[in-house]
């Protein structure tokens, strides 16, 4: 088999998400892909930790990973699809629709494309079939311990009350009905330990449902939206691969 160049990666944030992508990556689990340069907030000890933009983005990557947040989306993307690709699970910032139009002109502009990784969330592959009928209907519910009070709203909507609690919403409206169509029903639970993301989407092709209960655990550097980074890493480098 012909070996392949690594690929490089510029990491945007380094908390508990990005942290666990970074330490996957150094340790040989995305596959050909290393990590070239990471942004945070205070300039982390380490060669390739940046505290200034300007800096992080003078490094060459073939792919920036945005674990940051919505507001590092808002305010870096248009910068990171100037130079590369990016993958982000921060889709709250694009229910903003000078924020989504600005990036969507950037990454036309500089032949880039901005991913919404799947996140904390599955069936996003069933989600876009169904959509193909312009008539589909797609609802996302999400219960959380402790936080807001409970609400149902659109996408969209729901992105304004709650800009760091429904990243996995705005990723599934996006793939199917939109943000003004797609339904979101959040429940706050009182049990830390309750937390539960559904979608369901029904259209003239079929119906679909998922449900995922999602495990973080800070100390094993186990968090699932790290994980569906990883995974997708990993599938960009396969030769015969599904989803």
């Amino acid at each position: 088999m012909v070996s392949r160049p690594l690929r490089r990666i510029g990491l945007i944030g380094h908390g508990q998400i990005g942290r666990a992508v970074a330490d996957a990556v150094a340790a040989g689990q995305a596959g050909a892909w290393e990590m070239a340069a990471i942004l945070t907030r205070n300039g982390a000890a380490g060669s390739l930790h940046h505290g200034a933009r300007k800096s992080f983005f003078e490094v060459p990557v073939d792919l920036y990973l945005e674990c940051a947040g919505p507001q590092a989306l808002t305010q870096l993307g248009e910068a990171a699809l100037m130079r590369a690709d990016v993958w982000s699970v921060s889709g709250v910032a694009l229910a903003d629709a000078v924020v989504y139009a600005r990036l969507q002109a950037a990454g036309a502009r500089h032949g880039h494309r901005l991913r919404l990784v799947a996140g904390a969330v599955g069936g996003l592959d069933a989600v876009q079939a169904l959509a193909v009928d312009p008539a589909v209907c797609v609802d996302v519910t999400v219960v959380a311990p402790g936080g807001a009070a409970s609400f149902t709203a659109s996408a969209r909507d729901a992105a304004v009350r709650l800009p760091h609690g429904v990243n996995v919403a705005v990723a599934v409206a996006v793939a199917g009905a939109g943000l003004d169509r797609t339904m979101v029903q959040y429940t706050s639970d009182r049990d830390p330990s309750s937390h539960a993301i559904g979608v369901r989407a029904r259209s003239a092709y079929g119906a679909f449902e998922s449900r995922l209960l999602p495990t973080t655990d800070a100390r094993r550097g186990l968090h699932v939206v790290a994980a569906s980074l990883l995974a997708a890493l990993r599938q960009a480098d396969q030769v015969i691969w599904s989803g």
